[in-house]
């Protein structure tokens, strides 16, 4: 094997462990993305959660609102004393 030839293959030699190197840090630097992705997705998905409680509690009181409403408005339409229990005060 004549210089020439060892130096060649010495050179190739080094561009190959550069881009064994290069390629380790591409893919190091996937998995960290791969890594925060997951985490946006997590933390995304909780907040979706906490959004859709938070949207049926306000349901619920919107709900329970109304009813209200409703009973309020039964009581008006009521004749004074038909909300008085017999013998007793209106309520």
């Amino acid at each position: 094997m004549t210089t020439q030839h060892f130096r060649a293959i010495t050179q190739r030699a080094c561009m190959i462990r550069q881009c064994v190197h290069m390629t380790t840090q591409h893919f190091d630097t996937i998995t960290q993305r791969t890594c925060m992705i997951r985490q946006y997705v997590h933390m995304t998905t909780q907040h979706f959660h906490a959004i859709t409680q938070r949207a049926s509690m306000i349901r619920q009181y919107v709900h329970t609102i109304r009813w209200r409403a409703h009973v309020i408005q039964q009581r008006i339409r009521m004749p004074h004393n038909a909300s008085a229990p017999p013998g007793g005060t209106p309520a």
